[in-house]
């Protein structure tokens, strides 16, 4: 029995690390005065390592790690802590058919571990109480396709296809809005089949044109809805079955 192997000819390996805070501290005056503060911060770091595994291909692999936690209160009340953990995976294949024409495919994992989710209000009783929401791990899995070609060395023209999926942010899932928003814990990542046909052509050094033609089609797409809680009406991010979109 043989095995075939192919070594990477040239590799190359990219990394980065980053740290954020951000401090915001908001004063209302009468006639509804308060103190809030908001501190958030995140951070993480990547690789990237590729290389060419022969004449015409080339393959990368990354992957990225992220810690996001945002804090919150208003004087006299519990500081409320939300912590959000998002890991990915990704794979990347580049053929050359000739100095003209490249396929690209790739794939990708994506979890968002949601950690900790926390709110200061009424829940069964007229006493306002610390409480946790529900949180849970999300998936998902993207793949591409894309060949592109050029006719000349200075344009391009492509077609795509990507499944790509979107998770919902923090405001999306927990922010009250300042009590115009309902929020909702339990809203789905959005999954959006995206196709496109594009086209671009570069000037000399001054100028460059580019133009596109796309079809998405989204399951679970986030919306705003508008709903009624204890006789008030509030905005709230909802998942609508399907959407699409085009231009």
């Amino acid at each position: 029995m043989g095995y075939l192997t192919r070594s990477l000819k040239t590799v190359y390996i990219n990394t980065k690390a980053f740290y954020d805070k951000f401090v915001n501290d908001l004063n209302g005056i009468k006639p509804f005065a308060f103190n809030s503060h908001y501190r958030d911060k995140g951070y993480g770091f990547g690789t990237e390592i590729g290389g060419d595994i022969g004449d015409r291909d080339t393959l990368k692999f990354a992957f990225n790690y992220k810690f996001d936690e945002h804090k919150e209160h208003d004087d006299g009340e519990p500081v409320q802590t939300y912590q959000d953990k998002t890991y990915s995976f990704a794979l990347e294949n580049t053929y050359k058919f000739t100095d003209f024409t490249r396929l690209i495919l790739g794939v990708s994992y994506d979890t968002r571990d949601a950690i900790k989710a926390q709110e200061y209000g009424k829940i069964t009783s007229a006493t306002n109480t610390l409480y946790d929401f529900e949180v849970a791990k999300r998936h998902a899995f993207n793949y591409q396709a894309a060949i592109k070609h050029s006719f000349d060395g200075n344009d391009e023209f492509s077609v795509s296809f990507a499944k790509k999926t979107y998770f919902p942010s923090m405001k999306e899932r927990y922010s009250k809005r300042f009590g115009r928003n309902e929020p909702n814990p339990y809203l789905k990542p959005e999954v959006a089949n995206h196709y496109e046909v594009g086209y671009q052509r570069s000037f000399g050094e001054a100028l460059r044109l580019e133009t596109a033609i796309f079809y998405s089609k989204v399951k679970d797409a986030i919306v705003e809805h508008n709903i009624i809680v204890g006789g008030k009406k509030l905005a709230q991010a909802i998942n609508v079955d399907k959407a699409e979109y085009k231009l």
